[in-house]
């Protein structure tokens, strides 16, 4: 009882602080907290890895045990489905909101699950243990407070304890601190709201992108009153009961404007730029962080060297074309033939064809040799017969 007071009155303070802005009261009693985002989950990052296909999917994951968040634990996942090799999204719980961030060219998606504590990221339709999430009456809808740097839909998830799923889809179009509230009644599907298994909670994620969510609330709404009562808090004007989710927007009157901010500092990942390739940015809290790609290159050295392949850095990704080459498994080294007493094959050969170049010239020799002799000794035989010849005259 005492935890769902002081998240009432947090509510409560946040939706004060919009009224001043509005001069309007709308009531919204808050009857349950999902999460508040006070405890953190360390931030989850998913990059695209080198030979990726534009129809491969990358995830990563985490659950984590708090005893303030519905069910007793919290699942994070993000998912990326598209993008550039080496560029990566994150997302994170820290400081009083969930934020997801692609600061490059890489979309997908960022989830929240509350399906009791079970350590894994598959759905559990008995989580909850058949929670009546409309509190017997009490309740009729969903509060969400968002913001985005672009527009990012919002699916809600609402599985039964006994079996089968309803859902509804909430576009965040601004970058303003804004509610959302999104009645039961406007969800599509077979669910008995007063026997709930698990909840969930899916944002996009688009390229160059950013969203922060710092509410998550089950309550119900009122129509005007002309004096609130002090337990009831308020809201900024435009919510209505109707068939479908409505928004409010709050100024947000003390975010710099980019003109202003210092190298450091940003209010999305648009605001972090690099000159560096390598280097990509994240913002987070309001500061820019950087990340060191691992698997980009500056240059051709950056590039592991594959054999019979010629390496070349392209926009920070190594590209190898096929180049002619010896085949080192026909010409082996030294090392691959121990018993060759430090001779390579070469080395070998080269010793056979000079051998037999020397016993070619040899031959050579000794048939020149051979004929000279043979010529001296026929013309010795051609003058003794002559010699002879002139005696008996």
């Amino acid at each position: 009882f005492f935890f769902y007071v002081v998240v009432e009155m947090r509510v409560c303070l946040l939706l004060l602080v919009a009224l001043l802005f509005t001069n309007v009261h709308c009531g919204f009693e808050v009857y349950m907290s999902i999460d508040d985002f006070e405890s953190a989950t360390s931030p989850l990052a998913v990059i695209i890895p080198p030979g990726s296909s534009v129809t491969q999917s990358f995830t990563n994951s985490t659950s984590t045990r708090i005893n303030n968040v519905l069910g007793g634990e919290r699942d994070l996942i993000v998912t990326v489905e598209g993008g550039d090799v080496g560029n990566f999204m994150s997302a994170s719980v820290q400081n009083g909101k969930w934020q997801s961030n692609s600061p490059q060219h890489a979309s997908g998606f960022s989830t929240l699950q509350y399906d009791g504590i079970e350590g894994s990221t598959s759905i559990s339709h008995t989580g909850l243990d058949c929670l009546d999430i409309t509190g017997n009456g009490l309740a009729d809808g969903f509060l969400l407070q968002a913001q985005a740097t672009t527009p990012t839909d919002f699916k809600f998830y609402v599985y039964g304890y006994s079996g089968g799923e309803a859902s509804v889809r909430q576009q965040v179009t601004t970058n303003e601190q804004t509610y959302y509230y999104i009645p039961f009644d406007t969800f599509n599907g077979e669910v008995d709201f007063t026997c709930v298994g698990a909840i969930q909670l899916t944002a996009t994620i688009q390229s160059y992108s950013q969203f922060l969510v710092d509410t998550f609330v089950i309550g119900t709404y009122n129509p005007d009153q002309p004096s609130p009562s002090p337990s009831q808090s308020v809201l900024p004007p435009g919510i209505s009961h109707s068939n479908t989710p409505t928004t409010t927007k709050r100024p947000n009157s003390n975010s710099p404007s980019p003109s202003k901010m210092g190298a450091n500092v940003c209010m999305s990942s648009n605001d972090c730029r690099s000159s560096d390739i390598c280097v990509s940015y994240d913002c987070i809290d309001g500061v820019c962080v950087s990340y060191e790609n691992d698997s980009c290159c500056r240059s051709v050295n950056d590039c592991p060297q594959i054999e019979c392949e010629m390496a070349q850095c392209n926009n920070g990704v190594c590209q190898y074309m096929p180049i002619g080459c010896i085949d080192s498994h026909s010409h082996p080294d030294e090392t691959e033939n121990p018993d060759d007493n430090g001779l390579s094959s070469g080395g070998i050969v080269g010793i056979v064809i000079g051998a037999v170049v020397i016993i070619c010239i040899v031959c050579v020799f000794l048939g020149t040799v051979l004929i000279v002799y043979k010529r001296k000794q026929r013309n010795s035989q051609s003058t003794s017969v002559y010699d002879a010849m002139i005696s008996d005259m």
